[in-house]
């Protein structure tokens, strides 16, 4: 097994990523970070981030890779990245992957585990749940509705597809979808559940409008109660934004 850890990265989500990498880096064979110039939307240009990710980062040895937004959906361009990705770790000749957006982190144990676990038997990846983060890494609504592919074989045909309804674990029992429509591959079969947690830190953030202006998923976003559950945000405070009470936990990974 070789594996490699693949970020696609945006300028609204750089709060976390430094912390990411170091967290995956020691359990994992090699890092690979797409980034780009433009935001999604391209509403702002600011190269600046990827140069300070690599001073801060230039004791790991990373494979940055540039792919600039150019579709006409936000989610295409999320798609065209973490495609781009995958090439680019298909050139480095890794066999298996686990792509990563920069908020998310993984216990080390359970990702060591969970490699073991794939190597021993047929499957072609792993979808576990995910756990979400709100405004500080101790406020938690604990496990969200989305599930989470982890590790994954890195085929030579293996590429992502924008909505795709045959990826198993894509829907649940009522029909809804459970998995981000960019984070789908074209595998049909051979994938498992394992019990590894995606920490999700997805709205613990320096700067909140980075996000809701510049998310794949802007336009559902800034018709929500976000600002306002971020304004309140407590334990015991129901989140209207996910539908769940706020709960106190440990800072995890020290963020």
């Amino acid at each position: 097994m070789k594996i490699c850890a693949i970020y696609n990265t945006w300028l609204d989500g750089m709060d976390l990523i430094q912390k990411s990498i170091r967290n995956i880096h020691p359990v994992v064979d090699g890092i690979i970070v797409v980034h780009s110039e433009l935001s999604n939307n391209f509403l702002q240009s600011d190269g600046h981030y990827i140069n300070v990710l690599k001073e801060d980062l230039k004791d790991i040895k990373i494979n940055y890779v540039q792919c600039e937004p150019y579709a006409n959906t936000l989610h295409q361009n999320e798609l065209n990245k973490r495609n781009t990705g995958l090439e680019a770790a298909k050139l480095d000749g890794y066999t298996h992957f686990i792509m990563m957006d920069n908020d998310e982190f993984y216990n080390q144990k359970e990702f060591l585990e969970a490699k073991k676990y794939i190597q021993g038997t047929d499957l072609l990846g792993l979808v576990g749940a995910s756990k979400v983060y709100f405004k500080t890494p101790t406020l938690t609504i604990g496990l969200d509705r989305t599930l989470v592919p982890s590790i994954h074989v890195l085929q030579r045909g293996a590429a992502y597809t924008l909505n795709n309804k045959i990826y198993p674990f894509a829907y649940n029992s009522e029909g809804n979808a459970v998995i981000d429509p960019t984070r789908r591959l074209n595998y049909r079969s051979k994938i498992g559940w394992h019990g590894m947690i995606c920490h999700h830190y997805s709205w613990v953030r320096n700067d909140y409008d980075l996000k809701i202006e510049y998310s794949s998923a802007s336009g559902n976003i800034k018709k929500s109660t976000i600002r306002e559950d971020l304004e309140k945000a407590k334990p015991g405070y129901y989140c209207q934004f996910y539908r769940k009470e706020l709960q106190t936990c440990d800072n995890y990974f020290n963020i």
